[in-house]
Formats: C-alpha cells, structure tokens, sequence
C-alpha cells in the first residue's frame, strides 16, 4: 500500500499567490494515480511542514488540512489556515529560506505518505509586512551595502530616479519641464478625497519656482511638515530634531550645530531629472549646516532674519528695458526706486523714433564728448534735449517710468542728508570718471547710495546747423532733466546739477526755454518709477 501510494503521488504542482494579511499563502497540488489519472472527488488529509534552511531543517510549523479533490484531482488550500497548528506561523524566519514539505492519506486518515519536498522560492511580500508590528512596512540595507547607494529608489518610465532613500538622506529629483498638474514636488493635505475636493499643496518645489502654503490650523503635535535627524531611534526616550518645520503659523529652519557632515548624500535635497549618470543638479537643500535654493525665492509678506545675511552677490531691486532692449540696473533710495544707469535710448517707449519737429537734418540727442571724442551710450548715455523730452505726447522713460519732478530731486537731495552730500550719488568707482573730487581720493565714500551719477557734462546746439554742437562739463558736471512745464510763452525745466567745481554740492537749477529757441541744450536723463513717492 505504500509503495502504490509513493508511486499514486509522485506529480506535484504547486504555486504561490499574494495572500492578505492574517498570513497565508496559497498552495495547489493536482492528485494522480500511477496511470497518470487524476483521483477525482475524493477526502484526503494532507500534512503540511514547513522547515527552516533546508530539506533536512528544523521544523518551524506544522498544519492538518482535511480537503476533497476536485473532478480534476485538484486539491487547493491555504497554508497557514489548517487545523491542530504547532509552532507560530507569523514568527517563520522567511529571510533565512524555507522548505515545504507535503504528506498525504488518501484514506482522510493518519497515515501519511511523503509527497515531497521543495524550497518556497517566491515569497509573497504580505508575509513579510505581516510579520513586522502593527503591519508596518520597514525597508534595511543587506550586510555590506554600500552607503552611498540608494536603499529604496522610485524611478519614472524613462529610468530616472524620482525619489530615493539613502543612508542618511531622502532625495527627490523634479523634471525640469513639467507638464503635468503632478509634476515636481509637492506636500498636500489629507484632504477628504472620496468627494473629489481640492487638493491643497503646502509645499511645492518646480525648476523655477517654490512655494509654501499652509492654510490649516494645527491640531497634532505632528501636524505641517517636518524633515527631522537620524537620531538615535533605538534609545528610549531619545528627542528627534526636526530640521525644517512647516506649521499654518510658522516656517522654522533648525540645524544641529553639534553635528558634522559625513556624507554628500545627508540631509534633504530635491534635484532635477538631469542625465543621472553625469550629475544631479539640486535645486533645493538643507543639510546641518546650510538651507540652499537654486531659483528664486519670492516672500509675499515679511522675511526675517535673526543672523547674518551674506550674499556673493549684489542685493537690489529688479532692472527696467527701454523700447530699444537696453537693460538698465535699478536702485531703491528711501521711498524712491531710480535708474541707477543714464538713459540711452533712441526711442519712445512706444517705440517711435525720438525725432525734433523744429530742426531740419538734427537728431534731439548726442553722446557726450570730450576734446572732439565722443563717449559711449554704455554707460555715458546719451544727452537729450528739451525738443527730445517735450513737444510730444509721448514718453521718452520706459513703460511704468516717468522723467523726475523739482519735486523728486528734492526729496533725493533730503534722502542723502542736504546738497552737501552729493557725494553719495556719484559713481567714484573709476578714476576716469569725476577729474577732481570723485576720482580716487574719494574710493573711500562709505555713504554711496548705488545712484551711480556720470559727469556727462551739457551741449549747447545752434538751431539746424549740425556742425555747431558744443559740448561742456564733461568730467565735471552732471546734469539731469526734470519734467519741464509751460508758462507764458517759455518753457520752465529744473535741470539737477551735481558739480565738484565749487566744493562738490547738487544743486535744482532753472533754465528757461523759448519754444523756438536759436539754441538749445542737451542734458542727461534719469527716470524714476512712476509709483515712487512724491513729497508734496
């Protein structure tokens, strides 16, 4: 009779599926005869060993399965969920290899014949998690992986690491072109998703921008966003340090001081889908020692700051372009924003060409000259004439400019504490600029206020002869207009002069204009945003 059985089962099949946690698994075997029949509609009993190592390992469990086969001679159960168990299936060691071995009476006795045995090599993943506590799901590095080697990595379709765990740093890499509503990256809210409510993103980091956003009230001590310190989590009682903390009342940055770099993966950075195999390209880190962004970072409302703000740059305010594409730097002088640059342009910011009506053959505008050399427009700018900045309805300032008021340069002159500091406007940066008081002696100006003022001198042209320009005061004198104004016949302008011929002041001349003048004269062109302040 044994023998006929060794024989009757000797064709086993089996397969394992992914089972729910409690942990199962499922198992399958299809029943012959010698004949190679299947033994079809019968009560068997089948005994189930699982052994730990190898064939001849410890036995780690044992289970009963009373089960009738199939009209095919199949015989399907679950392993883990028979009768009279010993040993505890959740405490199996699956990492160290297991072996299953199958007994059988066809009988549905006690009798049991071997059927065989055989390595589970396809372990379902649910058993794992299963066995962990509470059914968490816990990743490790094998003995000897190399630290700088990611421990769990997400990548997208085209191969690109798109989130990754190392050692002792998580990295996120956004693609540089996103084109889609979920590209780049992004921490939201548990929103109530099943009614398809708006998705709120408190953090949001794209190749060209990043945003926070926290809009709910704090609940939970672990509420908002934090990136915390590998501490050490095996000690009781051990604080964890939060590196950076995103609440709905506060953004905090705090680094541990105490603690050395050791590796150019720690901390937290999100960089690019950049060819990977070359370099990654971070546009955002923060590390023990420094919070870096690579794009620009906007604040809508106030930034403060209890330490040091060091730059390897200059801090300043955003440049303008005039209608020919020059871009001029721009400086913030109390409540008011100038051009830090002369004018240059040889158009309206309409982009018609800046003409005179009233002279034949001769450009309202000249560069500045010295001993019959002419400057150039870059920096110098040009000199512009009345018939240049009126006589028109259009602006010779870019779009949001305007040429200043008396007003504008007093309120200038008061800013830098009286016209005798008109040396904190000037541009004493080259020698050849100023001859006499900006030039070198006065490197030293700690009051420079970044108006950058050019001793382009004036002209003085007579009408409609283009061979009769006489250009002054270069190296002396700079000279800007003021918006001029009609009265009785003539035209009023209060022409700002800083001079360094009689003790370097500023001085707010008024020149007065006939409306068809014999001459007329040239002076350089500062703008002033048209939302600046105006004192009254």
């Amino acid at each position: 009779m044994r023998k006929f059985l060794l024989l009757l089962l000797t064709f086993v099949v089996t397969s394992l599926l992914i089972a729910q946690v409690p942990q199962k698994f499922a198992y399958q075997a299809v029943v012959r005869n010698a004949n190679g029949q299947a033994i079809a509609n019968q009560n068997v009993k089948l005994r189930i060993t699982l052994l730990a190592g190898s064939i001849s390992g410890d036995v780690v469990y044992t289970e009963l399965h009373e089960i009738t086969t199939s009209p095919l001679g199949i015989v399907n159960l679950q392993v883990g969920g028979g009768t009279l168990p010993t040993g505890n299936f959740g405490s199996i060691p699956w990492d160290d290899g297991i072996f299953i071995k199958i007994e059988i009476d066809p009988a549905g006795g006690n009798t049991f014949v071997l059927m065989g045995i055989s390595q589970i090599v396809s372990m379902p993943y649910a058993l794992k998690a299963g066995g962990l506590t509470k059914g968490a799901i816990e990743v490790k590095p094998a003995a000897g992986h190399d630290p700088e080697a990611p421990i769990f990595v997400v990548r997208n379709s085209n191969n690109q690491i798109v989130y990754a765990v190392y050692e002792d740093g998580v990295r996120f890499n956004v693609g540089d072109n996103s084109k889609s509503n979920r590209g780049g990256f992004a921490v939201g809210g548990l929103v109530d998703q099943t009614k398809g409510s708006k998705e709120i993103n408190y953090l949001t980091i794209l190749p060209d921008s990043v945003r926070f956003n926290i809009v709910r009230s704090e609940k939970s001590n672990r509420g908002g966003f934090a990136v915390g310190g590998l501490v050490d989590q095996t000690k009781e009682g051990a604080t964890q340090v939060d590196y950076m903390i995103l609440r709905p009342d506060s953004i905090r940055f705090a680094i541990d001081e105490g603690s050395v770099e050791k590796s150019s993966r720690g901390g937290f950075a999100i960089g690019g889908l950049v060819d990977q195999t070359k370099t990654f390209n971070n546009y955002f880190i923060v590390s023990r020692d420094c919070t870096f962004v690579m794009n620009t970072l906007s604040a809508a409302g106030n930034v403060v700051v209890s330490g040091d703000v060091l730059t390897g740059g200059t801090i300043g305010t955003l440049p303008v372009k005039d209608a020919d594409g020059n871009t001029y730097s721009t400086v913030r002088i109390g409540t008011q924003l100038w051009m830090a640059q002369n004018l240059r342009t040889t158009k309206y910011n309409d982009g018609t060409p800046i003409l005179s009506p009233l002279f034949e053959n001769m450009l309202p505008y000249n560069l500045p000259q010295f001993e019959g050399e002419p400057y150039s427009a870059n920096p110098w700018g040009y000199l512009y004439s009345l018939q240049a900045i009126e006589y028109t309805n259009k602006n010779i300032c870019p779009i949001g400019w305007r040429l200043p008021t008396y007003m504008d340069w007093q309120t200038l002159i008061t800013t830098i504490g009286g016209q005798y500091n008109a040396l904190a406007l000037i541009d004493n940066s080259n020698y050849d600029w100023w001859m006499l008081k900006g030039g070198k002696d006065n490197k030293s100006n700690k009051s420079n206020t970044g108006f950058n003022a050019l001793p382009a001198g004036w002209f003085d042209a007579e009408a409609g002869a283009t061979e009769n320009v006489y250009f002054y005061g270069v190296h002396y004198e700079a000279n800007f207009w003021s918006q001029p104004f009609y009265m009785e016949g003539l035209w009023v302008a209060n022409v700002m002069k800083l001079s360094d011929n009689d003790g370097f002041s500023a001085s707010i001349n008024q020149n007065f204009f006939y409306e068809i003048p014999e001459y007329y004269q040239g002076y350089s062109v500062r703008c002033i945003q048209a939302a600046s302040a105006v004192t009254p």
